[in-house]
Order: C-alpha cells, then sequence, then structure tokens
C-alpha cells in the first residue's frame, strides 16, 4: 500500500534515501515542479487530487511511497523507544535523534505505525535519514542486538518527564 509524505523536506529526504521508493509527486501548482524536476522522479500538477489530501495552507507537495523495510546498524548506539504510541512525539523525538546524529531507533512495545503521515511530518522527513525497526519486548531486542543504546522510557506519564528521566540507562 502507498503512503504519503507531506511537505518539501520530507520528500526531499525520501528522494535522497532512494528515490525508486517513490510512485510520485503531487504539487498545488507548477511553481513547485521544479524543486522536484532535477531529482528525475515522477511530478505532476494535480489540484483536486492535492485538495483532498493536503489541508493545511504551509503545505504545497506531497508524494506517494512505498512502504520498506529497515534494520538498525549494529556498529552503531542505538536508541530505544519504549511504551509510546504517539505518532506525533515519536516524530519528534527522531528529529532530534537526527540532530544528535543518532541514526538507529528501536521502537520498543510502540503501536505505531512508522511510515504515517503524522509522523513522517513530526519528523520533518527525518525518518527517511534512519533505520527505525520495532519490536514486542525489549527481550526480542535484545536478542538481535548486542549495541550500546539509550533508552527512552514511558510508561503512563507525558512525554516531557518521564522520557527526560530515562536517559540513564545505557549498556556497554
Amino acid at each position: 500500500m502507498n503512503k504519503l509524505a507531506l511537505g518539501e523536506h520530507a520528500i526531499i529526504e525520501l528522494i535522497k534515501r532512494d528515490s525508486s521508493l517513490i510512485n510520485k509527486i503531487v504539487v498545488k501548482d507548477k511553481s513547485e515542479i521544479s524543486k522536484y524536476k532535477k531529482y528525475n522522479v515522477k511530478v505532476v500538477i494535480d489540484p483536486k487530487a492535492f485538495n483532498k489530501v493536503i489541508n493545511k495552507g504551509d503545505i504545497y507537495a506531497y508524494c506517494e511511497f512505498k512502504e520498506y523495510t529497515m534494520s538498525l546498524n549494529k556498529k552503531n548506539t542505538h536508541i530505544l523507544i519504549t511504551n509510546l504510541d504517539d505518532e506525533g512525539e515519536i516524530g519528534t523525538i527522531l528529529r532530534t535523534c537526527v540532530a544528535f546524529s543518532y541514526f538507529d531507533v528501536a521502537l520498543i512495545n510502540c503501536d505505531v505505525d512508522i511510515f504515517s503521515k503524522q509522523l513522517i511530518r513530526a519528523s520533518t522527513g527525518a525518518l527517511f535519514m534512519m533505520n527505525v525497526e520495532s519490536f514486542k519486548n525489549k527481550k526480542e531486542y535484545l536478542n538481535k542486538y548486542k549495541n550500546k543504546y539509550i533508552e527512552f522510557i514511558n510508561k503512563t506519564a507525558p512525554l516531557s518527564l518521564e522520557v527526560g528521566a530515562a536517559l540513564y540507562k545505557t549498556r556497554n
């Protein structure tokens, strides 16, 4: 099934990752075409389709892309996000991870669609710069990877204090 990436930053990051994943980019008007033509991807002007998908005034393009699978890099320190089900918050955490040069994230017991419009938008395309892999529980992660990690834990509290308090967990 095709997924959607909204906005120029997300689209450009997806193109950088792998332009063959993109089925098409839909733009609001012809003034937006030049931003994407140089990447040799299909770009269409379709105001009717655009207005069905986009309801915000600050987005001028979206792309339809194919889902793909990712695996974490065994050489890198991993960020573990545990028990968090809010796609917007996870997207924000992913964006922050990239800002601090962490590109491998394990989602532990997180019931989210990693390619949802909301998560991609919140990450401002950072998702496409990283490797993100989901696990049912921490044991499943530990059976596959023996890396150093930093763990974010959210049991029931809002993101603010609970996640910040869990940064102490690292594994050598």
